[in-house]
């Protein structure tokens, strides 16, 4: 194998409260990569836990742990909501800390199903990088907040980021400079939509595919079996709730990763489900 033609460099961010689910999306990656790709895995992190040594992989898949001590990049007071913690910061500064041209960002409440080097290979240009339509593209109200136009706004979970023009720009000061002081409702998103807007480049939805509920419109939805990466976009996450087949999906790679022989102690989802549908549509059918 030629490795650095079939190199696909890729990068995850976790703290002490994901550090399962980040190997489990590691795990799924590593398992449904071809044969003749080359996975050169950053995993960035706060935690001094070294579970991640355990996780299983050949010679076709290097894994790099970097330690990061966080007040080294953030020392801003920042409020943190129920499920997404201030260390998802640090995905404006990935250019600073890894040397690469590119890399495939992916947050960690994610499944891989299929090898990611066509993804990868996507022609960047001179853009910021190639993203994925969120559903709140269609919450005009917020994207006017934002400044952009509604059909603009992408997904922060999946990122094909163009390493070396972040770094010409300066992007990172300006992600963190916009983050402090403008309108901003989630932890990094409306960030990289504000900075990075016009300079992206779309994807289709089958490369960062949402859970798929009825209120999506048609165009935010396919066949799950079709997606390259399954995203768990709510605070549901199959390793808390019993989603039934999407529980069975994470169950598939939680079983193959280190974690095996621990037990996960689910609650019922069912219950929850009628007043999430009533917020989604009192929110537009966002979610």
């Amino acid at each position: 194998m030629d490795i650095k033609t079939n190199t696909v460099n890729i990068a995850y961010i976790t703290d002490n409260a994901y550090i399962m689910p980040t190997i489990v999306s590691i795990t799924s990656a590593i398992k449904n990569k071809n044969a003749d790709s080359f996975y050169k895995i950053y995993l960035l992190t706060t935690s001094e836990d070294n579970i991640f040594n355990q996780i299983k992989h050949d010679n076709s898949t290097q894994i790099i742990i970097k330690k990061i001590n966080l007040d080294n990049y953030i020392k801003e007071n920042i409020t943190e909501r129920s499920h997404v913690s201030k260390t998802a910061l640090l995905k404006f500064f990935i250019a600073e800390i890894l040397d690469d041209d590119k890399v495939l960002y992916i947050d960690s409440d994610t499944i891989i199903q299929k090898d990611l080097k066509q993804l990868y290979n996507t022609n960047l240009e001179q853009l910021y990088a190639a993203v994925v339509p969120s559903p709140l593209s269609l919450n005009i109200s917020h994207t006017q907040n934002l400044g952009i136009q509604n059909n603009e706004y992408f997904n922060s979970g999946v990122l094909l980021l163009n390493l070396s023009k972040m770094r010409e720009d300066n992007v990172s000061k300006k992600l963190l400079d916009y983050k402090m002081n403008n309108y901003n409702l989630f932890m990094d998103q409306d960030a990289f939509n504000k900075i990075f807007n016009k300079y992206v480049k779309y994807l289709p939805i089958e490369y960062n595919q949402y859970l798929p509920k009825k209120l999506l419109p048609r165009s935010f939805r396919t066949n799950l079996k079709n997606a390259y990466i399954i995203h768990f976009t709510d605070k549901f996450k199959p390793w808390l709730y019993k989603r039934r087949f999407i529980t069975k999906l994470f169950m598939k790679y939680y079983k193959m990763s280190p974690y095996t022989k621990e037990k996960l102690h689910l609650k019922e989802y069912e219950s929850k489900f009628i007043p999430l549908l009533i917020k989604h549509t009192i929110l537009g059918n966002i979610i």
